[in-house]
């Protein structure tokens, strides 16, 4: 069992190359001063409604219509 603790790659990427940008941009002097992030999502959209015909969305909510 490997004693590493996993990062997802976007994580890392935001760390790598998004915090860097951010810094040179607004001429932060502390990483502290950039946006931190808290969460990101993915969205699949409807690939996972694919067998339905009548799918509809409803605010954040799929809804199937019958």
């Amino acid at each position: 069992m490997s004693t590493e603790k996993y990062t997802p790659r976007l994580a890392e990427k935001y760390k790598k190359e998004t915090v860097p940008a951010l810094m040179k941009k607004f001429a932060y002097k502390s990483v502290m001063q950039t946006t931190r992030r808290t969460r990101i999502g993915l969205s699949r959209g409807l690939t996972g409604t694919v067998g339905e015909k009548n799918v509809g969305i409803v605010g954040r909510e799929k809804t199937i219509l019958r």
